[in-house]
């Protein structure tokens, strides 16, 4: 579920500076309305344009799963690294 999109206009700076940079002074910069109240014309528009590059609701489902795998392999890798230190 799309809940809002930000424009982040196209600067020297990376992209990730850019999101920082945008969330961490959110009361300077306009983020615009809530995705339902856009025009569901454009809301279509949208969410088409995120579905040509992937981005649909099957990658939001897999993502929590990844995520947990992901966590777990680095946190026994943590455990491996502890005990090999403590031993």
């Amino acid at each position: 579920m799309i809940q809002q999109l930000v424009h982040l206009p196209e600067t020297s700076s990376s992209a990730i500076e850019q999101i920082r940079e945008s969330y961490s002074d959110r009361s300077s910069q306009y983020s615009g309305p809530p995705f339902e109240q856009l025009d569901e014309e454009v809301q279509g528009m949208l969410e088409d344009y995120l579905g040509a590059r992937g981005i649909t609701s099957h990658l939001a489902s897999v993502i929590p799963d990844y995520v947990d795998v992901k966590e777990q392999k680095e946190y026994l890798a943590w455990l491996k690294r502890v005990k090999s230190f403590v031993e």
